[in-house]
């Protein structure tokens, strides 16, 4: 086999390979994340919480942690919240932030359920909220629930989704006289695509393909350089 053949062969078999480590199609899968139900932290709270989320394949966790203002706490029905800082020991107010770390997952934040809207404090059923990325701010302003404190915020009209990706992301109070729980979180999570190697009879027949096909052509076009000139 000639040189030229051998580099084509080699060309397939690569092609074959690509093709095969790339066969995976990944989506992205809407996850949801409540931090309710089952028994509640104390108000002293804990320095971190873990939460799978739901539907749990592909498996995808989130480390809640506080930022300022003391620990993370929990209640059954508000959610999660923040101890040693303004309000109650299950509400995030006063400057105070919850982060919510995917790592090492990237995934795209889009929805958080808030309870307890200011239903402490000055009463005035809205409070001023920050919700930011590493990168980005994705919102900054006023929100509110007279009828039942309970109020969810969608972040797609205020963020394009790649200011909405990312790591980890941040939600807090502004105001001191505002605070709220926090009860679920929905996230678009895309699994890395995975290596799904042919097997190797599979790849060695693909590459064999090849070399047969691009021979065939190598040997009639040397038969055609081959011809000498027309006789008249």
């Amino acid at each position: 086999m000639g040189r030229f053949q051998h580099s084509r062969c080699g060309f397939v078999a690569g092609a074959a390979m690509v093709l095969a480590m790339t066969s995976a199609v990944c989506s992205a899968d809407t996850i949801n994340f409540s931090f309710t139900g089952g028994v509640g932290t104390t108000s002293a709270g804990v320095s971190s919480l873990t939460f799978t989320g739901s539907p749990p394949v592909p498996p995808l966790s989130v480390l809640v942690s506080a930022t300022q203002g003391g620990n993370v706490t929990r209640d059954a029905s508000t959610g999660l919240g923040v101890s040693g800082g303004s309000g109650g020991a299950f509400e995030v107010g006063n400057n105070e932030t919850l982060l919510f770390d995917f790592s090492p997952n990237s995934v795209v934040v889009n929805n958080i359920t808030f309870t307890q809207v200011d239903l402490q404090g000055n009463d005035d059923a809205a409070m001023i909220v920050r919700v930011t990325s590493p990168t980005a701010t994705i919102f900054n302003g006023v929100i509110s629930s007279v009828a039942t404190g309970t109020v969810t915020l969608n972040l797609a009209p205020f963020a394009s989704a790649p200011d909405r990706t990312g790591l980890s992301f941040s939600v807090g109070g502004v105001d001191g006289n505002d605070d709220f729980g926090i009860s679920a979180l929905t996230v678009d999570y895309t699994p890395v695509a995975a290596a799904v190697p042919l097997p190797p009879a599979v790849l060695g027949g693909a590459a064999l393909f090849g070399c047969i096909g691009i021979g065939r052509i190598v040997r009639r076009g040397g038969r055609q350089g081959g011809r000498g000139p027309r006789r008249g």
